[in-house]
């Protein structure tokens, strides 16, 4: 058995379902080997047990189109290795910059005292904020078992968030906050059916922002506006598609927009109003 053999054969099964076959079969390598590829290729002897797990493992990626952050149960964010599952929205690259936006900005003013995020789901978001910047935070989801996940998470990485189990803000009293952070839902029910077959694996309630898309988002941002302190922020994750609906909807309520920020493919994703 050649492993640099083995390497090829796996790069080329996983071609049908993925545009980076080399990425997920250095991953499966890794994860189930214990190793890196560079070591694998030049191990004499393949354990045939793992071997066989490795086939078992790549065959149900392809066949079932399972997301491979599923199958070994996490992914990586902002650095960190978190826990992950089909309760929970797989955290992507595109989140990160939401996320390096915050510590940038709160790099040169006050910090303030804690902060929300909303929907917080593997807990990406807070944990990362929470960590990097020292400063506790309140992360709410409507999905208990979203919750137990980021419970996990939180407990490994010893970070200072508290879970509520809520809709968006319902908790929360009138002028309470300065800094609300949100990847919120923002895909249309309508769009659902022509999403890569991975991404419906993922939970819906975490994809789906209503029928155009935008709904949920306009929903936490008229709660966001009675919610905020004079002065505080809603940083937001959104899609180029209901990006207008969006910002329209943020004047109309009165937000300023203070800054929007755009993707590695330079979209415009992340918009930061402020009251």
């Amino acid at each position: 058995m050649n492993p640099r053999k083995i390497y090829s054969d796996i790069v080329e099964m996983l071609s049908s379902v993925t545009s980076q076959p080399e990425a997920e079969a250095r991953w499966f390598i890794e994860e189930i080997f214990g190793m890196s590829k560079e070591i694998f290729f030049i191990t004499e002897e393949i354990d045939t047990v793992k071997l066989k797990r490795l086939h078992l493992l790549v065959e149900r990626r392809i066949k079932e189109r399972i997301p491979v952050q599923y199958i070994f149960q996490k992914a990586y964010f902002m650095g960190l290795e978190l826990f992950v599952n089909p309760w929970v929205l797989i955290p992507r690259p595109e989140t990160e910059i939401l996320v390096s936006y915050v510590i940038k900005i709160y790099s040169h003013r006050r910090k303030p005292s804690f902060f929300v995020d909303v929907g917080t789901g593997s807990g990406a978001i807070a944990i990362s904020i929470s960590y990097v910047m020292k400063i506790p935070g309140i992360a709410t989801d409507a999905s208990r078992r979203a919750l137990t996940v980021a419970k996990t998470n939180i407990e490994k990485y010893k970070v200072s968030v508290e879970l509520l189990c809520a809709n968006l803000l319902d908790p929360f009293k009138e002028a309470s906050l300065d800094l609300i952070v949100s990847n919120p839902p923002y895909i249309g029910s309508n769009e659902f059916t022509t999403l890569h077959e991975e991404v419906q694996k993922e939970p819906t309630s975490s994809l789906i922002g209503g029928e155009d898309g935008h709904e949920i988002t306009l929903k936490l941002m008229e709660q966001a506006f009675i919610r905020l302190k004079k002065g505080g922020s809603l940083i937001i994750e959104t899609h180029r598609g209901i990006l207008k609906k969006v910002i329209a909807g943020a004047k109309d309520l009165g937000f300023r927009v203070g800054a929007v920020i755009k993707d590695y493919n330079g979209y415009e994703r992340v918009i930061h109003l402020e009251k």
